[in-house]
């Protein structure tokens, strides 16, 4: 993927995880381990064309990294929620619709 490409994607999705809501861009060393997710992975034929390319924060693409048979963005999220209501993580909701509106204000003013 050329850098052109990662830069369009990043800016369409205005810096955020597009799983968890993480804001990539607080400082250079978050952004630094920001990914690009394939949707459908290169190796079921999916390309890097910014309809298969999502924003993902490490964690959330390494979640994803064996579940190929996840293949649609929607299942991909759901995925990622699910794990995210878990008890191990039951104090990342409040923080997730804190990240969210924040996106939704940020999108407003563009």
């Amino acid at each position: 993927m050329n850098d052109e490409t990662r830069y369009n994607v990043i800016r369409r999705d205005l810096g955020f995880c597009q799983y968890c809501g993480c804001d990539m861009t607080t400082s250079y060393a978050v952004f630094g381990m920001c990914e690009i997710d394939h949707v459908r992975s290169r190796k079921m034929d999916g390309t890097d064309d910014l309809g298969n390319l999502r924003l993902a924060c490490s964690g959330c693409n390494k979640m994803l990294a064996r579940h190929g048979r996840l293949t649609t963005f929607e299942a991909r999220r759901e995925h990622i929620q699910a794990r995210l209501q878990s008890d191990k993580y039951k104090w990342f909701p409040r923080v997730q619709a804190e990240l969210w509106d924040l996106r939704k204000k940020a999108a407003q003013k563009k």
